[in-house]
């Protein structure tokens, strides 16, 4: 088992994710597709991130009337997918690394962070696939610390252009994490 030790942003991060969930929780009952998506995608922090979300939901959705499971699973899906991308792109990165040990240390907090980000969604979809979905919430929770740790240590680097995807891919994964913990909790306390 994995432990992290939660600095104040990290943990007031979390925080504020499940706090918004929890006030913001309604009926699941009568909602539309576009409904949940708005929902969901209200949760991200600044606009760019609500387009990106109902981006990806749009692009992934099998039909106009998916519920909340089946957005739960594009959110899991999409995840796993970037988490994985960005884990083979942090590993290319750290090969060819030559610069000073600041870029090297933080690819290395990268590579550990998108490790964890893949065992904890490839959980996720294991026990989604069981509809077990507190469990999807319990493995994907430290996806989040996983994600601001590697986030935290990529703001200490000066940006170059490979770099630059990593750092777009991050912040990408960010969002999906929001996204993902965001329908999760849904699926548990409609």
């Amino acid at each position: 088992m994995v432990f992290f030790c939660l600095n104040s942003s990290s943990a007031t991060r979390v925080a504020i994710i499940f706090f918004i969930i929890a006030v913001s929780q309604v009926l699941c009952d009568g909602k539309t597709t576009q409904e949940w998506i708005k929902d969901i995608c209200m949760h991200t922090y600044v606009p760019a991130e609500f387009v990106f979300c109902s981006k990806t939901f749009d692009e992934h959705i099998k039909s106009p009337d998916t519920d909340i499971v089946g957005l739960a699973q594009i959110t899991i899906e999409q995840s796993l997918y970037n988490a994985t991308n960005t884990q083979n792109l942090v590993l290319s990165l750290l090969k060819d690394a030559t610069g000073p040990a600041p870029l090297k240390d933080a690819l290395i907090t990268c590579k550990s962070s998108y490790k964890t980000l893949v065992e904890s969604f490839q959980q996720a979809s294991s026990y989604f696939s069981q509809n077990d979905y507190q469990k999807v919430i319990d493995t994907e929770s430290p996806g989040s610390l996983a994600q601001d740790k590697c986030h935290r240590s990529l703001t200490k680097v000066p940006r170059s252009d490979p770099l630059n995807s990593l750092v777009e891919s991050d912040s990408q994964m960010r969002i999906l994490v929001s996204m993902s913990l965001v329908t999760a909790k849904y699926l548990v306390s409609p």
